[in-house]
């Protein structure tokens, strides 16, 4: 099967990623989809840097 297919990559993202991401789209599910995080940890990201 390695003959036919890439392995898989572990992505690094910060909470800066989320939050470009989120200024562009304004969809906390599709953010949250996007990063395999629940939609309420986009919102406590979002809400730590508006702190």
């Amino acid at each position: 099967m390695e003959n036919f297919m890439n392995e898989p990559v572990e992505y690094n993202w910060t909470e800066n990623d989320v939050i470009e991401e989120f200024e562009k789209y304004k969809d906390k599910k599709m953010i949250a989809k996007i990063y395999d995080i629940t939609v309420k940890e986009v919102t406590e990201i979002l809400k730590r840097i508006k702190d």
